[in-house]
């Protein structure tokens, strides 16, 4: 009996040291982290939601590029968890945070997600001038949930419009999968992040 009760003790131990981890993570990194072993992406889209990422005048794409490659570019610390690998920048001009996300487990520094966000800075991220551009065609921050249901056309009773994916097939059987999720505060958007992984 007292074995098991100094295993539970250690449980719980670790239960609440791993919450105290995931309550001082950024909101999109504690997302992500959270999210990467299986993310629910509701709605089939046609849409095109694969992000242009230009930082300081270069091209950036998912899975080919990597953390590092932006740290060279821009500065900055590239943090970690288990899970996620990710470096962030506030950029002064647009007044947006850009968080660059690599899956640990299948990407290994490749970049596979960004998430961008109007919250504000975080200490986590590095504050810069240079020029940081993630463009796409998608409603993005401030748009409402009535916004993206148009947009997408997501048919009565489909579900909250929060999350979409569209699937690409490659050559050797390979599928590259975009994933695209939206947050909300109150009814606008407060937060998106775009995803890629390919599989084979």
């Amino acid at each position: 009996m007292l074995k098991l009760i100094v295993i539970t003790a250690s449980l719980t131990s670790i239960f609440l040291s791993s919450s105290a981890f995931a309550s001082r993570l950024p909101t999109p990194v504690y997302r992500y982290d959270a999210e990467d072993d299986s993310v629910a992406l509701h709605h089939k889209t046609a849409k095109d939601i694969i992000p242009r990422i230009t930082l300081d005048g270069r091209t950036y794409r998912f899975e080919e590029n990597t953390l590092v490659d932006i740290q060279r570019a821009l500065g900055g610390e590239i943090h970690h968890t288990q899970r996620t690998e990710w470096i962030c920048f506030y950029n002064r001009a647009d007044q947006q945070t850009l968080w660059f996300l690599s899956n640990k487990v299948m990407q290994h520094g490749r970049l596979s997600g960004v998430a961008i966000s109007q919250n504000g800075s975080s200490a986590d991220c590095t504050k810069t001038d240079k020029p940081l551009s993630v463009s796409y065609s998608v409603p993005g921050p401030g748009a409402q949930h009535q916004t993206l249901s148009r947009y997408f056309d997501t048919p009565p009773g489909a579900g909250s419009p929060d999350s979409f994916y569209c699937e690409h097939a490659l050559d050797k059987g390979a599928t590259q999968l975009n994933g695209l999720q939206y947050y909300f505060t109150g009814d606008k958007v407060s937060e998106i992040l775009f995803s890629q992984v390919t599989t084979m």
